[in-house]
């Protein structure tokens, strides 16, 4: 009898996959503090390829059966439609998307992205960042000001 639904993807801890280069030290310490696997991946080298050869890398890396929480730092943000609509065609499950001082997505991309939640992670001065923050608003997001890797460990702790 296989797993079926839903019940696939029965678990509370998400694979956390950071996709920003350098990966801050911080993340290492989020698997311990959080319970949940961080699997860092690389960052932007050939736009023409990256999404393609970061879904292959989650599928060798991400156990299938485990919700992913994609974590976008500076420019990779503007791949999150892509790599989530990649990710929905390999039947694995994104329960979040986090935004961390991103480069924002061009709306319209992918037609019925964001298919989950979407958090903006600004570590900058807010007066600074206030642009950024309200294109955010204005999509619905939920914005954050703060740090970075304990944003990630208290959105990956939600059921």
């Amino acid at each position: 009898m296989g797993v079926t639904g839903l019940d696939y993807y029965a678990t509370d801890r998400p694979t956390v996959v950071v996709l920003t280069s350098p990966a801050p030290a911080e993340w290492g310490s989020l698997s311990a503090d959080a319970g949940t696997t961080v699997v860092t991946l690389s960052a932007i080298e050939n736009d023409d390829t990256w999404v393609a050869r970061t879904s292959i890398e989650l599928a060798q890396r991400c156990p299938a059966h485990v919700w992913q929480l994609l974590v976008f730092g500076g420019e990779t943000a503007r791949f999150a439609p892509q790599l989530g609509f990649a990710q929905r065609s390999a039947r694995r499950k994104v329960g979040g998307y986090v935004l961390v001082d991103p480069q924002l997505p061009a709306p319209g991309t992918v037609s019925d992205w964001p298919d989950a939640p979407v958090t903006v992670v600004i570590t900058r001065d807010a007066v600074a960042a206030e642009p950024l923050a309200s294109a955010a608003r204005l999509r619905g997001w939920t914005i954050v000001h703060g740090d970075a890797a304990s944003a990630v460990a208290d959105l990956s702790a939600q059921p």
